[in-house]
């Protein structure tokens, strides 16, 4: 499920060097260009909580509510007064319900503008680390699905034979050895570029390597 986020253009261009809390939604943290949620932390924009403040104000001193329909009813002035307000009323009838209980108890939600603000060094270490990990296990991710295609297109590219001549030039050029270590047992014919990547079977493009050499060689590509 998508959700819009609104991001100032300050925050935008911010959030390319260090993670930037949102200000309209602090609960989402963005960081080179991805976010990370809060799940545990929720706030209200400060025109909810201004009104809700003032429709809890006139309770104040009075006894405890006993009427069942007491929370409906403030829920519903909650809703007129942010309507005449332009502020529409977000959360479940429920979550509704369980936050004008609290806020009778003196416990209101947290501002957004308060949240926004609190940025504890932990908070901003556990971002980077969730983004930081992230872009390294897709980098990962990015080079085993490159090796894999590459290992097709070599699959899938015709091996012509090295031409008898040209094995005999690079035997003698090399001098019958490994042109890495030196070794002479267990040499093989490599292509400096392989086939897939635009080689081809001239002289120039053929080198003597030992065994051992060759597959170092293709495991470092």
């Amino acid at each position: 499920m998508w959700t819009a986020v609104p991001i100032t253009l300050e925050e935008l261009q911010k959030q390319l060097n260090e993670p930037v809390r949102l200000t309209h939604e602090p609960k989402y943290w963005l960081y080179r260009n991805r976010f990370v949620s809060e799940e545990t932390i929720d706030s209200k924009p400060d025109e909810f909580v201004d009104a809700l403040i003032e429709i809890m104000s006139p309770e104040r001193g009075k006894p405890w509510p006993t009427d069942s329909s007491w929370a409906s009813n403030k829920i519903k002035e909650l809703n007129r007064l942010l309507n005449d307000r332009g502020v529409p009323l977000q959360g479940t009838w429920s979550d509704l319900n369980e936050m004008i209980w609290s806020a009778r108890r003196g416990a209101m939600p947290i501002r957004h503008s308060a949240l926004a603000t609190h940025r504890p060094e932990e908070l901003v270490l556990l971002v980077k680390d969730a983004v930081l990990s992230e872009e390294n296990d897709l980098k990962k991710l990015r080079r085993e699905v490159e090796a894999f295609e590459n290992f097709e297109k070599i699959r899938a590219t015709p091996r012509e034979p090295i031409p008898e001549h040209v094995r005999m030039f690079v035997w003698q050029r090399d001098r019958g050895r490994c042109v890495k270590c030196g070794c002479q047992e267990r040499l093989e014919f490599d292509h400096v570029i392989a086939l897939a990547q635009g080689g081809s079977n001239t002289e120039r493009s053929i080198q003597l390597l030992c065994e051992s050499c060759n597959r170092q060689k293709g495991t470092n590509l």
